[in-house]
């Protein structure tokens, strides 16, 4: 009962991280974004991580790097894409992270992939290049976005994929708040020169809507503190598979909320996408083998 409160509070939880980083981008630059939520929440999960006294277990402290430059990246990526396509597509392309994490099973660890992986690849691997190609002639952010969009968005999935694996050797080690905590302080460094460079060409923040503000601050302590804090530990009890798999959950709370905020259209060519990666997720995810 526990595993399926938590699934539905990520699905829910990261569904508004995709609605309020739109929001925002109507206010912020995209590294501006990254650098005040992840900043922000660092500073309130700091007086928690002092209180629990953590200390570094030797040997591990690359990994936690690892963990926290790949947690940057994935949000620079995520924001820099969204700019340039829909809430929907974005989200389509992430279901098949819970595939990726087989992939990077078989790259880095040697192990075998199935037929029915190896056939769910090739069918996602059609419905991505769907989606790329569709944008190229569509150009429009409301349906399928824009290519440099999609591209970007691609390479966040990636990125997404390598920190669940991550994180859950990391969580053999360390509480997840104190995981968080320095994806934050990683995701602040990394971001910071960004930023500085978006205020020294003109950006003020005394031009900011109270939309604005208030995508920020849910940033904060929803797609952020809260979201992060329940997806380790949905993948602490289960497996980076399991939380991998919460894309599919997030997929359908953006799917309704998506055409009603944003008037983000639902095209054929987004549907043709949907019929080739959504099956081949659920067809490689039934060899039952991935346990990372």
């Amino acid at each position: 009962m526990q595993v399926v409160i938590l699934f539905i509070l990520v699905s829910i939880i990261g569904a508004s991280g995709n609605i309020l980083t739109k929001l925002a981008l109507e206010d912020f630059p995209p590294v501006i974004i990254v650098f005040l939520r992840f900043s922000l929440a660092a500073v309130i999960l700091l007086p928690f991580v002092l209180r629990k006294k953590i200390e570094i277990i030797p040997g591990t402290f690359k990994l936690i790097a690892l963990s926290g430059i790949v947690a940057s990246l994935n949000s620079l990526l995520f924001a820099l894409g969204l700019g340039h396509t829909s809430v929907l597509t974005a989200q389509l392309m992430f279901i098949p992270s819970a595939l990726l994490v087989a992939v990077i099973g078989f790259i880095f660890l040697k192990e075998k992939l199935s037929k029915n992986q190896i056939i769910g690849l090739l069918l996602t691997m059609m419905g991505m290049g769907i989606l790329i190609l569709g944008s190229m002639q569509a150009q429009d952010v409301l349906s399928l976005g824009k290519p440099l969009g999609n591209i970007l968005i691609a390479s966040a999935v990636l990125t997404w994929a390598f920190y669940i694996v991550v994180s859950r050797k990391l969580l053999k080690h360390y509480d997840p708040i104190f995981i968080s905590f320095s994806n934050f302080i990683f995701a602040g460094i990394i971001s910071l020169p960004f930023a500085m460079h978006e205020f020294n060409k003109g950006f003020s923040v005394y031009n900011v809507s109270q939309t604005g503000v208030l995508s920020i601050l849910g940033l904060t302590f929803l797609a952020s503190i809260a979201f992060y804090l329940i997806i380790q530990k949905l993948i602490k009890i289960t497996s980076a598979f399991i939380g991998s798999l919460t894309m599919y959950g997030i997929f359908l709370t953006v799917s309704i909320l998506g055409p009603i905020i944003f008037q983000e259209k639902i095209t054929p060519t987004f549907l043709i996408a949907c019929a080739f990666i959504i099956p081949g997720v659920f067809i490689a995810t039934r060899s039952g083998k991935i346990s990372l």
